[in-house]
């Protein structure tokens, strides 16, 4: 049996749309370090979790999914501990 290959960046194609800005996210980011991102529709969380990876630097702890009422779907990305969640909500300019 083949172990399964970490998933990249390019083969997910566009998975990170945007991260969410709303005062909740922004709470949750300062708080608990958890970002929240709109993504693709056929993204699962492996996916999420490497083009996040890469695309930032960061180390994720974990992905958690949604599908939204409006038909968007969103990840909440735990960050792992230590990580300074401040310079990345400079980066993607959510404060």
């Amino acid at each position: 049996m083949m172990a399964k290959s970490k998933p990249t960046v390019a083969e997910s194609g566009n998975v990170l749309i945007y991260p969410v800005g709303t005062e909740k996210a922004i709470s949750q980011l300062e708080f608990q370090g958890k970002i929240t991102f709109i993504v693709s529709k056929s993204s699962t969380k492996p996916i999420v979790k490497a083009a996040f990876e890469e695309m930032y630097g960061a180390k994720v702890e974990r992905v958690n999914m949604m599908n939204a009422i409006d038909g968007r779907k969103k990840a909440y990305i735990t960050l792992k501990p230590g990580f300074n969640v401040d310079e990345l909500a400079g980066k993607l300019g959510i404060i």
